[in-house]
């Protein structure tokens, strides 16, 4: 396992230690497992220590501690990022995210006063068995200005000729909380207030029922709030980031 992903992926054994009586095992099963499993054997709060960890290491300056979420019931694989400003900082996105597990990351402005500003997508299949991208998206802005998040689901190999303007424009219309369903998937995208918040995607599937598509959107299992828990932008604090 990566380094920067955490939790034993749930699997079809995993659904019927829940489920013992279930006959056929579906992609929305273990994804209704994976969102019950947020935080099974503390892996939530182990990627959220280390996001903070890298923080730390990495000092003052705008950044987006990101943590990412698996619920599609099937395996993710990293296709693209998107960068608009910044990059990400000492450990890369994970390659292959399995069901019920997380991947953590720093990304980081790249200039004094710029914005820590991205897109993520994975790959992975709907509940048919169809192909999708999921992209995940934020913009981290330095001192007081209002962050902001944004998701899409397409069909594979869209976003590699994506009009990303016309995506910066959609992204800069929302605040900090953004949900979709399209094409049998559903993303989520929260971010905190601040020059350095947490950032919560979580990948899953539609029509999963009510109890767990509000799951799906909920990120206290992974903080009480994603707001900037560092001093980044004060006079003099907000210095030249460390070389790599």
């Amino acid at each position: 396992m990566a380094t920067n992903v955490f939790g034993n992926p749930v699997t079809d054994e995993t659904v019927r230690l829940v489920s013992p009586n279930i006959t056929q095992i579906t992609a929305r099963d273990r994804a209704r497992v994976a969102l019950q499993y947020m935080n099974a054997e503390e892996k939530a709060t182990n990627v959220s220590r280390f996001v903070h960890n890298l923080k730390e290491a990495y000092g003052t300056g705008t950044s987006t501690l990101g943590m990412i979420y698996n619920a599609t019931g099937g395996n993710l694989t990293f296709d693209l990022n998107h960068t608009w400003e910044g990059a990400v900082w000492h450990s890369p996105y994970a390659q292959i995210i399995q069901n019920g597990q997380w991947a953590g990351f720093l990304h980081v402005r790249d200039r004094l006063i710029g914005p820590s500003k991205e897109a993520i997508v994975y790959r992975g299949v709907n509940n048919d068995g169809a192909g999708r991208d999921w992209m995940l998206a934020w913009n981290t802005s330095r001192m007081n200005y209002q962050n902001r998040v944004y998701a899409e689901i397409r069909t594979p190999g869209e976003f590699g000729s994506a009009n990303w303007n016309a995506i910066d424009s959609k992204m800069d219309s929302q605040t900090n909380n953004y949900s979709t369903t399209a094409l049998g998937g559903f993303a989520s995208a929260s971010i905190g207030a601040g020059s350095s918040p947490e950032f919560v995607g979580i990948m899953s599937l539609d029509d999963l029922g009510s109890n767990f598509m509000a799951m799906a959107s909920d990120v206290s299992v992974v903080s009480q709030s994603l707001d900037s828990k560092y001093v980044d932008d004060v006079d003099g604090a907000d210095e030249e980031p460390p070389a790599e």
